[in-house]
């Protein structure tokens, strides 16, 4: 996870995982303040890479 400034504050997992559906819990309690962070992850498929990205908001 990125904060709005671009810097990572969070890593919720990494490497490499078998073909399926993964779920991952973020567990941010505590951990970072009110505000918008950025997810990304990145997926190959087929020799095919893709970027993907989302909005959080953490509001408590």
């Amino acid at each position: 996870m990125y904060d709005a400034a671009g810097r990572e504050v969070a890593r919720i997992a990494d490497g490499t995982r078998e073909a399926g559906v993964h779920t991952f819990a973020v567990g941010v309690s505590g951990a970072l303040p009110d505000g918008i962070y950025f997810g990304r992850m990145v997926v190959t498929m087929a020799g095919e890479r893709e970027v993907l990205q989302a909005r959080i908001a953490v509001v408590r």
